[in-house]
């Protein structure tokens, strides 16, 4: 092969690995970009699985407000009313006002409310007239959300009204759809409704790895929320773009090999034209190669003039006898050579 094959041969190689190094790149970041869009999908979906049941809190107090406070301020029935909302989510019910006794309707043992709300939350409930949600609250070896809004009577700042929630309970559904999809988890609210620190309230047995969150906030005055979630067996996009990229390597490896083939089969028939036609001996055109060139030449240029020179070497052949062959040989080289350097081409 000659110089040309090779420069030929590094071009296809560099256009196949710039091509090849593209298409493991895109697939990555394909096999990626899908993926966490795939987390992030997931992630909406579990958090649409319990914000009915912030909502279902907020009526929950707004009902026990409604019922049990008189417009005076009086609280009335708050037993009896407290029963008849409870079900399998609340852990209690309660009312804290500013004066007078607190009154509490506890589900599953005592729990302390009153000492357990957050003065800051407190005076931004009052403040924003707004329902807050507190937690994480561990009472007897279980975890509760404490959600309270405040209670105006007569333009007054009565107090708050709350329920109290089992956490686990409360994300039921939300844990149950991330299990069955196959995704470990993380979910966490903020501090404060102000706030943009994250405290963790529940999570699965196995980590978060490299997890994608999804936050909301149901208003502007409410506290946000974040779920982390990650596939439980890890992400699988790296494993899958090094089957493609081995895949893209050994066709282009393939590919290479085919080309090499083809520009050495090329170069081969192209030596066999020339040694059809050039003299092997002297490097010039052979009786063959002349005639093609000249009739190549008459097509192109029909009605320009040419000169056809014949030559002779005088004794060549007593030269040949006196001096040998291989003299003979280099006499013609040096010919052809000179005959070569004057014509023009």
């Amino acid at each position: 092969m000659q110089k040309r094959d090779y420069c030929t041969l590094l071009i296809i190689f560099g256009v196949l690995l710039v091509g090849t190094t593209l298409f493991i790149k895109n697939t990555y970041r394909c096999y990626e970009q899908k993926q966490i869009a795939k987390g992030e999908k997931v992630a909406k979906i579990a958090a649409t699985s319990f914000m009915p049941d912030l909502s279902w809190s907020e009526n929950i107090i707004k009902e026990i407000e409604r019922t049990t406070i008189s417009a005076n301020g009086q609280v009335n029935d708050f037993q009896g009313q407290a029963r008849q909302l409870a079900n399998n989510y609340l852990a209690g019910e309660y009312l804290i006002p500013v004066k007078g006794q607190r009154q509490d309707q506890a589900q599953s043992g005592k729990i302390a409310f009153s000492t357990k709300v957050n003065p800051r939350l407190a005076t931004y409930a009052q403040k924003q007239k707004a329902t807050v949600f507190q937690g994480e609250v561990k009472v007897g070896g279980k975890s509760y959300l404490l959600a309270y809004q405040p209670v105006f009577r007569q333009g007054k700042y009565w107090g708050l009204a709350g329920v109290a929630v089992e956490t686990k309970a409360f994300f039921y559904a939300a844990q149950q759809n991330l299990q069955q999809v196959g995704y470990n988890y993380q979910i966490l609210k903020s501090k404060t409704p102000t706030s943009k620190q994250f405290q963790l309230l529940m999570q699965s047995q196995e980590k978060v790895t490299k997890g994608v969150s999804y936050s909301f906030q149901p208003d502007a005055k409410c506290s946000r929320w974040k779920i982390v979630v990650s596939p439980a067996g890890g992400w699988t996009y790296r494993q899958k773009a090094l089957q493609s990229s081995t895949f893209a390597a050994i066709l282009m490896a393939a590919i290479f090999l085919i080309c090499v083939l083809l520009v050495r089969w090329f170069a081969h028939i192209r030596q066999i034209k020339e040694e059809a036609t050039i003299d092997s001996l002297t490097g010039i055109y052979n009786r063959l190669g002349f005639e093609k060139k000249l009739r190549k030449f008459i097509e192109s240029k029909p009605n320009s003039p040419f000169t056809v020179a014949m030559i002779d070497i005088d004794d060549f052949k007593l030269f040949n006898d006196l001096y040998g062959h291989q003299v003979g040989d280099q006499v013609l080289k040096q010919v052809a050579k000179s005959l070569s350097q004057v014509a023009r081409k």
